[in-house]
């Protein structure tokens, strides 16, 4: 089972994408607040992480900063607003984000990068039992 955080503040953005998460029969979701993120990351029981990246986020240490003290490990799936998607393309290469995903968010496109979370943690760890 792939076991996903899902640290968002925004009741309405969690519930979408605890919703979205539930096609997918391998992955279990887990809310929690925001300010337990590291907490939670730190016993290193969870493949991966969804929380929304700001403004300011990629030239500041923000909360994927923090993230990456605790684990580099885990797997990040960042929601960001669209007008700013393009500043975070260069954060997300040096700072291994899974995937960002647009908001408002697009359902087609929260799907796709679900089942790509879903595709690689199914091969990670296929390879870790051998």
């Amino acid at each position: 089972m792939i076991r996903v955080l899902i640290a968002l503040d925004d009741c309405v953005l969690s519930d979408i994408v605890v919703t979205a998460f539930k096609q997918f029969n391998q992955i279990a979701t887990y809310r929690i607040p925001t300010n337990r993120t590291c907490e939670m990351i730190a016993g290193g029981e969870y493949d991966a992480v969804v929380i929304a990246l700001k403004k300011g986020d990629e030239s500041r240490v923000g909360s994927v900063h923090r993230i990456r003290e605790v684990s580099r490990n885990i797997e990040i799936l960042g929601l960001v607003d669209r007008d700013v998607k393009d500043r975070f393309n260069r954060f997300k290469l040096e700072h291994s984000i899974f995937s960002l995903v647009g908001m408002p968010l697009d359902a087609f496109a929260l799907a796709r990068s679900i089942a790509r979370l879903e595709s690689t943690m199914a091969k990670k760890m296929a390879a870790a039992k051998d």
